[in-house]
């Protein structure tokens, strides 16, 4: 897919900047998947996190409409994380982080979700784009992405292996982190 580039430098401003609670926690919840053993590498086995930590989600893969990538709806008592079994598997661990920022972030407002296919629509509510962010930023940690590109991992493709991850979302991760992607010859 291409090289990764320089990361720019980032301005500073007098200005302090709080993240959205959502956010700020998520980093304990990576914290708390890598002291306990979830993450292999660089790589969260988000399935089974989701599955010994969340015993009100129950997850299934089944087969859903092309276009839709997940759904999250409250049945019956429990919430169920539906992840379209189509999809490639990397797809498929990235709209498990989605759903699971669902359930994090807006359980108490909404009790079903569902998510078409990510990357492809420029008009996302505010809630599908905390959903993202906080399955970029637990799949694809800014520390873990900088000490792979400092280690020398110099391709989309090489790092999107190691989190697990299409390269399109680690493409979009990497540009959010303004790392500059070179196009392959």
């Amino acid at each position: 897919m291409g090289a990764i580039g320089n990361k720019p430098k980032k301005f500073r401003t007098a200005e302090i900047y709080d993240e959205p609670e959502m956010l700020a926690d998520l980093d304990s919840i990576r914290k708390q998947a890598k002291e306990e053993g979830y993450v292999d590498s660089f790589k969260l086995d988000i399935e089974k996190f989701i599955k010994d930590k969340y015993q009100d989600i129950k997850i299934q893969k089944v087969a859903l409409a092309s276009e839709v990538s997940g759904k999250l709806e409250y049945k019956d008592g429990v919430w169920v994380m539906s992840v379209n079994v189509q999809h490639p598997e990397v797809r498929q661990r990235y709209t498990l982080g989605h759903e699971l920022g669902h359930y994090l972030n807006h359980r108490d407002s909404i009790k079903s979700f569902e998510d078409t296919v990510y990357f492809r629509s420029k008009q996302r509510s505010s809630m599908e784009y905390m959903a993202d962010q906080f399955a970029a930023r637990l799949l694809m940690p800014e520390n873990d992405v900088n000490e792979l590109v400092k280690s020398g991992v110099k391709t989309v493709k090489e790092m999107s292996l190691k989190f697990g991850v299409s390269l399109e979302a680690m493409k979009y991760r990497l540009e959010q982190l303004g790392y500059g992607i070179k196009k392959s010859e």
